[in-house]
């Protein structure tokens, strides 16, 4: 199994070096490159091979709830007149995930280790702006965000950077947009209502709860 991660991790590689672009200047060229794209897909199967292959708990997927396909294509509104956390265009598990029921959260030790996945190369030269952008704009693209695993963990810390900048401008759009229309004064900010004597449990448990209801399934791994 770690000579198709090596063979995987050469060819993409040897692609980068030898297109005269790299991941730069034409961003999307590189971006749809069949080569790089179809082995980050074939390196998929190898990733959740070492996952069945070594040490697995329960699977995490029977407890979660089903992925809804009937989403809001937009990044800072919902459904008109609805107020619900934005719920992103992208399925929250991958189908071969679903379809082996079992998550890379569920692993405990993969026999091949999560960092031979990973390529320094790959996630030096990538833009993650611009990789985040075909990330948030559905399956139609190909975005190596949906590929977490090939990334170093630096990358993904870069993406999610982006992606809580975008959440927060996202949410203080939207707080002055409703306040505008009902009437209240713009306070585009988190509130939290704790007891003097208990301030630091009660702020923990609404931030918890806050985030329970906005959660989403990120990078891991």
């Amino acid at each position: 199994m770690d000579l198709f991660v090596s063979a995987f991790h050469h060819l993409i590689t040897i692609k980068l070096i030898t297109t005269e672009s790299g991941i730069g200047a034409e961003y999307e060229n590189t971006q749809y490159e069949k080569t790089i794209c179809n082995a980050t897909k074939s390196m998929h199967l190898v990733f959740m091979a070492s996952i069945l292959a070594g040490e697995v708990e329960l699977p995490l997927l029977r407890d979660m709830l089903p992925v809804t396909s009937n989403c809001s294509s937009s990044l800072f509104s919902g459904n008109e007149g609805d107020k619900t956390p934005f719920v992103p265009p992208y399925p929250v598990f991958d189908p071969l995930s679903s379809l082996l029921g079992v998550h890379p959260l569920d692993s405990l030790k993969p026999a091949v280790p999560f960092a031979e996945f990973y390529d320094e190369f790959l996630s030096e030269q990538l833009e993650v702006d611009k990789d985040y952008a075909f990330y948030k704009s559905g399956a139609d693209k190909f975005s190596f965000l949906h590929h977490p695993y090939i990334l170093t963990p630096a990358t993904k810390a870069l993406a999610l950077y982006y992606d809580n900048r975008i959440r927060m401008y996202s949410e203080r759009r939207m707080s002055v947009f409703h306040n505008i229309t009902d009437g209240l004064p713009s306070t585009p900010y988190l509130r939290l209502r704790v007891r003097r004597d208990q301030i630091i449990t009660d702020a923990l448990v609404e931030v918890g709860t806050i985030a329970t209801r906005s959660s989403r399934t990120r990078w891991s791994r």
